[in-house]
């Protein structure tokens, strides 16, 4: 990555802390000398090294302008208070010369030594908080929530962890900037520098505004670019953090693209269940109608009797074939969310027997027994979906039940609204399948493979109520049969008109 860096600007003047670190290192110096004068009473090789070792504690614990100014102090005050003559400037003894030249040279290296260590170990302590940073970072945005647009969280998260003051992310592919922290002002000059960084690949410090702007590659080809401010990180940092930012985009553009193609092949699962469900369906009526029309056709001289029992087969399967199309027109719609419901105020009891009546053929000669308290229930309600839950509620009692076995239908009032319940006397439902009932396409695994359906009837009977506004629920005990329920918003209180 190619970072055209803005250079620094150099301040000449000294700030107080400063001034006063190199304040203290003389203060410590001139107690340094006056130890070795007044109690050591140390000669010239002893305090050579005492000067030596306090300029190198000052080089370890304060800047490099602190240790130079310190090993120029230490010097004169060697020469000064320990070289002969003493308490005066002058080098009698060239040797001395060699002493102070050696003082001053070993003090400022070893100044810097120590000083370059302390560089670097501030510079590692930097880079293990960085990555411990880049770390937080990586373990946010990899356990985000599938569904959750990354490109507008990695701003957030930049901010959140890092400490920017803002953070800015353009997405390349649909051309969208995201940002955290920045007004609009600073947005719209930013904007287009994100733009032409995401366009070239290039790079950038924004000197004016302190921040720094650069791309995200995936494969050498840019794929968009960041803004941070302020430009507080280094350049193996930013590294990461790029590598990072781009390896969790093409991992959620990956995943959103097997999402899309899981979410085709359940539809086309959904539309074959649903072809074969409907096969299965209409199988029976066109039997009907075809054995009754083939015997009306290969028989002229049937009896009156057998003619009219022929044609009321022909007209009933009609009938249920009819009821069949546009059961399953609405429910394609409800699976497309295109469900409308046309709302009117219909008395409950007139639903549940329309639903008993067209469900006769599918009962089996099961009993059906409708108990309806005095004064009826007003429902809004849109009547045909309604009647058809109930109907698919009956049918499933049906299935579970045992041949000729009663199945009880009955409608109350409470504070929540109308409830509608179908009732059967079948085997019941273990506990830990009632939560899972109402799924699209669930059979209990103890349903056995004979029982006819496809696990759909139920699920749609959900949708329906839940369009309405209401909700189902099912109360069951093994061996005891199950109580469906459907509460449902009344229109006025019972007895009263709509």
């Amino acid at each position: 990555m190619s970072v055209r860096r803005v250079p620094p600007r150099v301040n000449p003047r000294v700030d107080a802390g400063t001034l006063l670190r190199i304040a203290g290192a003389i203060l410590l110096l001139a107690v340094v000398t006056l130890i070795d004068l007044k109690v050591l009473r140390a000669n010239p090789s002893t305090a050579g090294f005492t000067y030596l070792v306090t300029v190198l504690i000052i080089a370890t614990y304060a800047g490099t302008l602190e240790a130079v100014v310190a090993s120029i102090v230490a010097t004169v005050g060697f020469n000064f208070f320990f070289l002969p003559p003493i308490f005066t400037f002058v080098v009698a003894d060239p040797q001395n010369w060699v002493a102070l030249i050696a003082l001053l040279a070993t003090a400022l290296i070893g100044s810097r030594l120590a000083a370059r260590a302390r560089e670097q170990t501030s510079a590692a302590q930097q880079r293990q908080a960085e990555m411990e940073l880049l770390y937080s970072l990586s373990r946010s945005i990899l356990l985000a929530e599938p569904n959750e647009l990354m490109a507008k969280r990695i701003p957030y998260e930049l901010v959140r962890i890092f400490g920017f003051s803002g953070a800015g992310f353009f997405d390349a592919r649909t051309g969208q900037l995201y940002a955290t922290g920045w007004d609009n002002p600073a947005l719209s000059r930013l904007d287009p520098q994100l733009r032409e960084a995401a366009v070239s690949g290039m790079s950038r410090n924004d000197g004016e505004g302190g921040s720094l702007i650069f791309a995200i590659r995936l494969g050498g080809q840019p794929i968009g670019s960041l803004a941070l401010f302020p430009a507080r990180i280094s350049s193996t940092a930013l590294e990461s953090l790029s590598n990072l930012v781009a390896i969790t985009l093409e991992r959620y553009r990956v995943q959103e693209e097997a999402n899309a193609r899981d979410a085709e092949l359940r539809g086309e699962a959904l539309k074959s269940t649903l072809l074969d469900a409907i096969a299965h369906e209409f199988k029976t009526p066109l039997t009907s109608i075809k054995a009754a029309s083939t015997s009306l056709a290969s028989a002229p001289n049937l009896s009156a009797n057998r003619v009219h029992d022929l044609g009321e087969i022909i007209s009933e399967e009609s009938d249920r074939l009819d009821r069949l199309v546009t059961e399953a027109i609405q429910m394609a719609r409800i699976e497309s969310g295109k469900v409308q419901l046309n709302r009117s105020v219909t008395p409950a009891s007139e639903l549940v027997e329309a639903a008993v009546g067209r469900a006769r053929q599918t009962l089996n000669g099961h009993s059906v027994s409708v108990s309806v308290p005095p004064g009826d229930i007003l429902i809004a309600a849109d009547a045909d979906l309604i009647e058809l839950a109930v109907r698919h509620l009956l049918d499933n009692a049906a299935k579970y039940s045992a041949t000729g076995a009663p199945i009880e239908v009955s409608v109350c009032q409470d504070d929540g609204g109308a409830i509608l319940q179908v009732i059967d006397s079948g085997p019941g439902i273990p506990e830990a399948e009632q939560g899972r009932i109402f799924d699209k396409f669930h059979r209990a695994p103890s349903t056995s493979p004979e029982t006819p359906g496809t696990g759909i009837g139920l699920h749609i009977v959900r949708e329906i109520v839940k369009a309405h506004g209401g909700h189902v629920w099912v109360e069951s005990r093994p061996g005891e049969g199950a109580r469906f329920s459907i509460m449902l918003p009344v229109a006025a209180k019972a007895g009263a008109d709509s």
